[in-house]
């Protein structure tokens, strides 16, 4: 899974936003984990800047079935549920869009099931991918 996790686009992106500023990406181990689905795996990813300078730039993780990456472990796990789209620094306008889009179509397909629940759930994600919350809402 190691080499598929570097196919996702904004990877590719990110490395060479990375090796543009005179920096390089560095990959941590591969760790594994027991979840109540089974094993999961993941990996972090550091840029290290010319300087010397060591930050977190990117998490992928894999479970059986999916993967998903982000720029930390909340947002790869978010992105393997299906919840969000990777982003890189610099591109975060197209990335919320795609992301609200996607969350539209899951929306939409679970209004057409009659599936209130997760309707609700991805109801919510999307006002939150717009940084609206409930105290925005005027009656």
């Amino acid at each position: 899974r190691e080499s598929r996790w570097s196919q996702f686009p904004s990877f590719g992106a990110l490395s060479d936003s990375i090796r543009d500023d005179g920096g390089r990406l560095e990959r941590g181990p591969v760790r594994f984990d027991m979840t109540p689905s089974g094993v999961a795996a993941y990996q972090a990813y550091f840029a290290r800047r010319g300087d010397g300078a060591t930050t977190l730039a990117w998490v992928s993780v894999a479970t059986d079935a999916r993967m998903g990456a982000g720029r930390n472990f909340g947002q790869a796990w978010s992105n393997l549920l299906g919840s969000s789209a990777p982003t890189v620094a610099g591109a975060v306008q197209a990335s919320r869009l795609e992301e609200a889009r996607q969350l539209m179509v899951r929306a939409d397909s679970a209004l057409r099931a009659a599936d209130w629940v997760t309707f609700g759930k991805v109801w919510d994600s999307l006002r939150k991918s717009f940084g609206i919350g409930l105290d925005s809402v005027t009656r």
